[in-house]
């Protein structure tokens, strides 16, 4: 539900519930540096931290660990300094082709019937 205030319930109350989600971005990435380590770490062949905590997230949860949103926390960052970290073409592809399996399975976690852009509800 990107695309909403902060202030925001979000969809049947969704945005005001902690809630399992495939990947959260490295800023809202918290672990265990054990369990860093056991999952192998960031990627090096990753450029941005953006695409390195995409997979680690992803690589988690193929392990049988959870990601979890909770609303509790709030994150303060640059929006353009957190833009550029995402706009990595080449890291967007190797995403792609590394998890091509889950992605054309389709997120576990998100309502077919909503779009993936902002506001993100009904198609």
């Amino acid at each position: 539900m990107r695309g909403w205030p902060a202030d925001a319930d979000g969809y049947a109350g969704s945005l005001s519930c902690a809630h399992e989600v495939t990947a959260v971005a490295g800023d809202c990435f918290a672990v265990t540096s054990n369990r860093l380590s056991d999952l192998g770490g960031f990627n090096p062949y990753f450029a941005s931290e953006y695409h390195q905590a995409v997979d680690l997230s992803i690589r988690a949860s193929a392990s049988g660990l959870r990601n979890l949103f909770t609303p509790r926390v709030i994150v303060l960052h640059s929006t353009k300094t957190y833009a550029k970290a995402r706009d990595t073409a080449l890291d967007t592809l190797l995403l792609a082709d590394v998890w091509e399996p889950l992605i054309k399975r389709g997120d576990p976690f998100h309502n077919r019937n909503f779009r993936q852009v902002a506001p993100g509800y009904l198609t």
